[in-house]
Order: C-alpha cells, then structure tokens, then sequence
C-alpha cells in the first residue's frame, strides 16, 4: 500500500458519521462467515470512536 493510500485510510477513519452504531447485525455476519472454510482464519476488526457495547443477549448467544 503507498503512502497516498494509507492517508486516505486514515482520513476515513477518522470521519465522524454521527449515525449511531450497531454492531450486533455486522458482527453476526462476520461470525457467520467463519464458518465458511475460505473464511475460517480470518479476523474481525470493529473500529469505532465510541465504547461498543453489545446486547447482553447477543453476548450470550455467542457463548452457546
């Protein structure tokens, strides 16, 4: 990646969208996703400028 490319990643992620954010679709898919083989190894990265907190609900259901 040159140097234009990673400024411009930067810049992004340090835009403010002030839409709220909910993690619990998004991180259900991902973890879906695993368990298909070409995605098994793969990592999850959430950015976010806020604290996340996830549903306890959800939280549980990804203990089971």
């Amino acid at each position: 990646m040159d140097m234009a490319s990673v400024l411009r990643l930067l810049d992004f992620l340090e835009a403010l969208f002030n839409g709220g954010s909910d993690f619990n679709e998004p991180l259900r898919r991902c973890l879906n996703r695993l368990t298909d083989a070409k995605w098994a190894n793969s990592d999850i990265l959430l950015v976010s400028g806020k604290v996340v907190w996830l549903l306890k609900a959800f939280c549980l259901e990804l203990c089971m």
